[in-house]
């Protein structure tokens, strides 16, 4: 049903396997391997139906022509590796938002690709080495680069480089990711307090909307 619904949903048996890590722990990091197949194996079905969606989707859009940008794989891979950052600095300060974003092409500079990824690989060894202690940072880190890949633009659809309304579900991992980060490093803060911070924070970023 979610499917029919939006495509995107293509990414949900990848997001039961995280949940499977945390927080069910139904994989342990002393033999991942032998558990990760069993669950894999459990979730077959949806597999199938993630590759029947991919096919059809891909075809209706090749054969509706929204696929025929014309930009070359380089280009699409650097606005790709720019816009995971972008959309995470559009979390945290919601300005400049647009209902089209033009695919900047071969215009986009070349650094901002490079840098990018560091940023990206950065994050996601630091979630890695803290998996044991606080692996609700690799569970929101993984949901939501993992789910952002069908939208990311590898495979350009359309005219767009991003498009706002392609976060909603991937930023349930951050929101996860910040939820429980607070909670553990502020163990000892009282609900009125997080109440409190969490109004103001919500008011300051409707304002900026």
């Amino acid at each position: 049903m979610g499917l029919m619904a939006k495509p995107m949903l293509v990414t949900l048996p990848f997001v039961l396997l995280l949940m499977d890590f945390w927080p069910l722990r139904r994989i342990t990091l002393k033999n991942p391997l032998k558990a990760i197949c069993s669950l894999i194996v459990e979730k077959v079905p949806l597999f199938l139906l993630t590759f029947a969606s991919c096919v059809v989707t891909l075809l209706a859009q090749k054969l509706g022509g929204a696929m025929e940008g014309g930009i070359s794989f380089f280009a699409r891979l650097n606005n790709a590796m720019v816009v995971y950052i972008t959309y995470l600095s559009k979390t945290i300060w919601p300005t400049h938002l647009s209902v089209l974003y033009p695919h900047p092409g071969e215009t986009l500079a070349i650094w901002k690709g490079g840098l990018s990824p560091l940023a990206l690989l950065s994050v996601t060894f630091i979630c890695i080495r803290l998996m044991k202690k606080a692996p609700y940072f690799a569970f929101g880190w993984f949901w939501y680069v993992g789910t952002l890949i069908p939208v990311i633009g590898i495979l350009q659809v359309g005219a767009q480089s991003m498009a706002d309304r392609y976060t909603y579900m991937p930023l349930i991992g951050i929101f996860c990711l910040i939820v429980w980060g607070v909670s553990d490093f502020f163990p000892n803060t009282k609900f009125r307090t997080k109440s409190a911070l969490a109004g103001i924070t919500l008011s300051s970023l409707l304002v900026v909307t």
